[in-house]
């Protein structure tokens, strides 16, 4: 009788187990799982590959779309007069300069997308002898098209042009060394730089 009241616990105790891990498996299988954030990623060219810690980038940033700008939606920006005076105008500086100022993100003036899947550089930064100079109007006009129409400047006042409408992009080379540099000897001069000031090539560059 003992035995019998055993086995019919211990038979219910492995279906109650086996329930139990079912669930779980289940649980873990339907919750969406927190992308990997401390990814190494070891960037390859021909002066020696750089290592890529992800995870340092994200503790050091106020958000993604400081280095990934593809997130920021060039034609959803934030009016000036929202933080300005009516007086403002934004001729008043450059876009360069409005980057410069501490306090300013990407976010700051533009809307940043939270449905853009993170690119890599090189899908639109190509190799030095890859680039053209500018983008053939043709591409995107009719051929009657005449450049002659338009100045430069009236050009960039159009809202939905940017520069990449006619300029291809920098060289990947050329965005990498001016946007992490730039960074690097700011925040941390004493490891990125000799004490000329000229960036130590080795820090980055793995041989």
């Amino acid at each position: 009788m003992n035995g019998r009241h055993y086995n019919k616990n211990l038979s219910l105790s492995l279906v109650i187990i086996i329930i139990i891990t079912g669930l779980i498996g289940i649980a873990g299988y339907c919750i969406k799982s927190e992308p990997l954030t401390n990814t190494r990623f070891y960037i390859n060219n021909s002066s020696g590959a750089v290592l890529f810690e992800h995870q340092q980038h994200i503790e050091l940033t106020e958000g993604c779309e400081v280095c990934h700008h593809e997130l920021v939606l060039s034609d959803d920006r934030t009016e000036c007069s929202e933080c300005h005076d009516d007086d403002y105008s934004p001729e008043d500086l450059s876009h360069e300069e409005l980057t410069m100022i501490s306090e300013h993100t990407c976010s700051f003036c533009h809307q940043v997308s939270e449905y853009t899947d993170i690119q890599s550089c090189r899908s639109c930064h190509l190799s030095e002898n890859e680039l053209e100079g500018l983008v053939a109007c043709l591409e995107c006009h009719d051929d009657d098209y005449d450049q002659d129409l338009l100045t430069h400047d009236e050009m960039q006042e159009i809202h939905e042009y940017n520069c990449e409408s006619c300029h291809n992009t920098r060289a990947i080379g050329t965005v990498y060394h001016e946007y992490c540099s730039e960074c690097h000897t700011n925040e941390k001069p004493q490891q990125f730089t000799n004490a000329d000031g000229r960036i130590r090539c080795q820090n980055c560059h793995l041989k």
